[in-house]
């Protein structure tokens, strides 16, 4: 569906929106990551990119993905190395 329309300027919010749902409402955690992960590939300047990362994040630790959730953790610690919401991410998401 969002591929039909990835260059409208509204797909990014589409995703993230749809990520949420998925993950919040229907309890799909894997597909709200690819969605999350979409949002923030489709409009690279967005303002929600950086929530929608985290939410990836969210959403792959939920689904149990251990080692997905520290791979995506460590691309945003180096992608935002200044973002107030590093200790937010580290404390909630991190996966022993």
């Amino acid at each position: 569906f969002l591929g039909t329309y990835s260059a409208d300027s509204r797909a990014s919010l589409a995703a993230f929106t749809l990520g949420r749902v998925l993950l919040l409402e229907l309890s799909r955690p894997r597909d709200a990551a690819a969605a999350f992960a979409r949002a923030r590939t489709l409009d690279a300047k967005s303002p929600l990119v950086e929530d929608a990362w985290v939410r990836e994040i969210e959403a792959w630790h939920r689904a149990g993905d251990v080692e997905r959730a520290r791979q995506r953790i460590r691309e945003f610690e180096a992608a935002f190395p200044d973002s107030a919401r590093l200790p937010e991410v580290r404390s909630s998401f991190e996966l022993r």
